[in-house]
């Protein structure tokens, strides 16, 4: 079983393996934005072009049927799979997860079911709900039921190789345009050398095949290694300013269009080749469910149409039987500008 523990940043662990955030996040945690401070985390990055791996999910009878769910999602940032409370068996499960190329074995060991994955690289993102301190060690009893084996005969722990020869900082490249604009040259060309190498290593969908042929055309291709020196210096200089550009584009997008108290998105999670939108998700809400599995409704703004601002103070009410209709929980959480708790 590859499981670790702690109380340090819920998305740090090694390929393989998960991590479990023993405790609800708060305003120190700057490692994933927006997140929810009422759900303990369980996270782990797979690559199933080590192996199939298989996922053990918690028997829900056993735990009053909390609510729980392992989001899956595929490079791309896609959810596609949500084994939890809502999709598997009371009493639990096991799931086989497989490559897209991976071809099928008699020796697999037995699973409930299989999930064949879009993309060899899967992040998982378990969210399991949790109330006060009194409720906290039920809500990791769940989590401690959480598993991720690998078979015997599989690797352990190899990571794709984009990530092997990652170029320059780890770093949110919209925030890092957005502090440091005289640093864009730098900031480009690690932007660009990783995405090309990721794409050597990526699934790549059959709809973006022409959109993968035109970043040809300015010589962005999938490549490992990629080499940015070798561009021309006008080809260099005007991809900065597109990704400039696009920081700029993407502020704008992220934020609601028309001044009104709510917006939602029922299309967050399956992106498609709406990538706009997967752009905007990844800056303001990186992980986003599908709507069968969570429907977030965003406010930028108060009742009145003015910016929402932490100096005032507000009132939302609920008349009585009008609370939202849900089958597990809801919550508000509140964040900065910067997008953080």
């Amino acid at each position: 079983t590859m499981r670790s523990d702690g109380d340090a940043a819920a998305w740090h662990a090694d390929i393989d393996r998960l991590h479990a955030m023993r405790r609800a996040a708060t305003d120190e945690d700057r490692d994933i934005v927006t997140p929810a401070n009422d759900l303990l985390y369980t996270t782990g990055w797979i690559n199933l072009a080590n192996g199939p791996r298989l996922l053990h999910v918690p028997a829900s009878a056993r735990h009053d049927r909390r609510y729980f769910v392992l989001a899956l999602y595929d490079a791309w940032t896609n959810n596609f799979a949500n084994p939890g409370l809502r999709t598997s068996p009371a009493d639990g499960e096991t799931v086989l997860l497989v490559g897209p190329n991976t071809p099928a074995d008699p020796a697999w060991p037995a699973a409930t079911r299989t999930i064949t994955a879009p993309t060899d690289l899967v992040w998982l993102i378990g969210r399991i709900v949790v109330g006060d301190a009194s409720d906290a060690p039920a809500a990791r009893a769940l989590q401690d039921a959480i598993r991720l084996d690998c078979p015997p005969g599989t690797d352990i722990g190899a990571r794709p190789a984009a990530a092997q020869q990652w170029f320059g900082p780890v770093e949110d490249t919209m925030a890092a345009l957005a502090h440091r604009p005289a640093d864009a040259p730098a900031i480009a060309a690690a932007f660009f050398t990783n995405l090309c190498q990721c794409l050597a290593d990526a699934d790549l969908p059959a709809a973006d095949r022409g959109l993968a042929d035109w970043f040809g055309r300015a010589r962005l291709v999938a490549s490992r290694p990629f080499d940015w020196s070798h561009l021309d210096a006008p080809l260099r200089d005007g991809l900065t300013r597109g990704l400039q550009d696009a920081a700029s584009l993407l502020e704008q997008a992220s934020r609601s269009q028309v001044a009104k108290p709510w917006a939602s998105n029922l299309a967050m999670g399956n992106y498609g080749t709406n990538y706009l939108m997967r752009a905007a998700v990844a800056y303001k809400g990186l992980g986003g469910l599908t709507s069968d599995e969570a429907i977030y409704a965003m406010a930028d703004f108060d009742a009145d149409r003015q910016a929402l601002d932490g100096r005032q103070d507000y009132l939302m009410r609920f008349e009585t039987g009008d609370l939202p209709p849900v089958d597990a929980f809801w919550s508000i959480t509140l964040y900065a500008a910067d997008r953080f708790l």
